[in-house]
């Protein structure tokens, strides 16, 4: 779609990925970044247009497929790296000093079968990647990234958990107003 007209846009990935069929091919209709999205997202950002990304495999899905393409482009253009998936089993995420500002002290995500919001199995650990990111939010069980900002001439933060398995209603209208701030400043 069109996305000239916007200045922020909210990309929610939640679990989506590739998936292998029987005989063990990858299904490429799946992938979170395919080249239409990449050109689009690249247009995008060259204009100045602010990206909030999330979901569970936003780094597991371009490594586990070797697509050379989105990796560059999750760092050069979104500024983040995979670092690993099951980042955590517990969903309780908290900021960093210099994240505060985007994001809340402490949330959880869903990590629990039958609670009315999807279970997150395995979150990836994303870094950030040149002079202009940082962290916002790690997991709470470990030291590894939960989240990472970007502000130079455009704006980006990006998840690695998705948004829409913030488990109260209280805290995801608090993260998305913390961030469209961070992304409207």
């Amino acid at each position: 779609f069109n996305m000239e007209s916007y200045t922020v846009v909210d990309l929610i990935f939640g679990e989506e990925r590739g998936t292998e069929t029987l005989r063990g091919d990858t299904v490429k209709d799946f992938r979170i970044f395919s080249a239409g999205m990449l050109n689009s997202l690249d247009r995008f950002t060259g204009s100045g247009g602010n990206l909030f990304i999330s979901g569970a495999y936003i780094g597991t899905d371009m490594v586990e497929n070797s697509d050379s393409s989105a990796i560059h482009f999750a760092a050069d253009v979104l500024h983040y790296i995979w670092r690993t998936n099951h980042a955590t089993s517990i969903g309780t995420v908290v900021s960093t000093d210099q994240g505060r500002s985007v994001f809340p002290s402490k949330i959880a995500f869903n990590t629990d079968f039958g609670t009315g919001i999807y279970r997150v199995e395995s979150p990836d650990a994303i870094e950030p990647v040149g002079q202009d990111a940082f962290r916002i939010c790690r997991y709470e069980s470990g030291s590894t990234s939960a989240g990472v900002a970007y502000k130079g001439a455009y704006k980006t933060v990006t998840l690695g958990f998705p948004f829409e398995t913030i488990i109260t209603e209280a805290d995801r209208n608090e993260v998305m107003k913390r961030v469209i701030e961070f992304l409207e400043e």
